[in-house]
């Protein structure tokens, strides 16, 4: 959806503030961290890219990345890079949210497979950190939590595992390790 709506819009030129990142699970309680760049390209997709080469994220894992260069509306080898900033070797390296399972460096088909076999885990609440503030409750697009005891109760199959709940959790309150997941996370670290 978002390659799409950048074709429908067709931007002149795409900035990005590559001043202060974050990293973990953003935006609510991700940690600051200071990469000092600013990109600017004529294409949003070569933009995005260069980001994530910046910021040592794993291009394959960005969708609207590797979607853009399967419809062939940029490609990565002939992109070319000018200023102070040398995206492709920053040596800085961005921790990835909780709901992103880390295998490693197995091959993507497995990483994938493992991904489908084990799903990704729901939200859990922790009960010690929660003030009932309601943000989660209102941040839930597919309207699967309602306040309960002062507790967010979740109702699974409604659940689309955005994590919009524990993106905006101002007191790092939402949990998304569990089960499996969490067990495979610790494997592999």
């Amino acid at each position: 959806m978002l390659v799409d709506l950048c074709e429908y819009i067709k931007p002149d030129i795409s900035f990005i503030d590559g001043v202060w990142g974050m990293e973990g699970n953003g935006p609510s309680n991700g940690a600051p961290k200071h990469v000092g760049v600013l990109l600017a390209s004529e294409s949003p997709y070569a933009a995005d890219f260069a980001a994530c080469l910046a910021a040592g994220v794993d291009i394959e894992n960005v969708d609207t990345n590797t979607n853009a260069v399967r419809r062939g509306l940029f490609e990565p080898d002939k992109m070319k890079y000018r200023g102070d900033f040398d995206v492709e070797n920053t040596g800085i390296n961005f921790k990835a949210p909780d709901s992103q399972m880390n295998m490693g460096n197995m091959p993507k088909f497995i990483t994938s497979l493992a991904e489908g076999i084990l799903s990704s885990p729901y939200p859990k609440f922790v009960k010690e950190r929660c003030i009932a503030c309601n943000r989660c409750v209102e941040a839930c697009p597919a309207v699967a939590l309602k306040m309960e005891d002062k507790i967010p109760k979740l109702t699974k199959n409604k659940c689309i595992k955005c994590y919009c709940c524990q993106e905006m959790c101002p007191h790092d309150a939402i949990s998304l390790k569990k089960g499996l997941f969490e067990f495979i996370n610790k494997i592999v670290r």
